[in-house]
């Protein structure tokens, strides 16, 4: 369960610039990393699915609760 630790140490940064090759090289493998894929798969399906139902939903539930309508 290391690359948890390298993924939230290293998610905040913006650039590599400063970074010793150690810090490359478990950076470079953390991307390459079966879990660094499922994980990414994972949170984005579950991310867009559940942005797009609210998406989806607000706007009828908004204009049944300002028509009135209790559907």
């Amino acid at each position: 369960m290391i690359w948890i630790h390298v993924f939230a140490g290293t998610f905040g940064l913006i650039t590599v610039d400063g970074m010793t090759a150690n810090e490359l090289r478990r950076r470079a493998e953390l991307a390459a990393s079966w879990q660094n894929w499922v994980f990414n798969g994972v949170f984005m399906f579950v991310t867009v699915g559940l942005a797009e139902e609210t998406l989806k939903h607000l706007p009828i539930t908004y204009a049944r609760r300002r028509k009135g309508d209790t559907k």
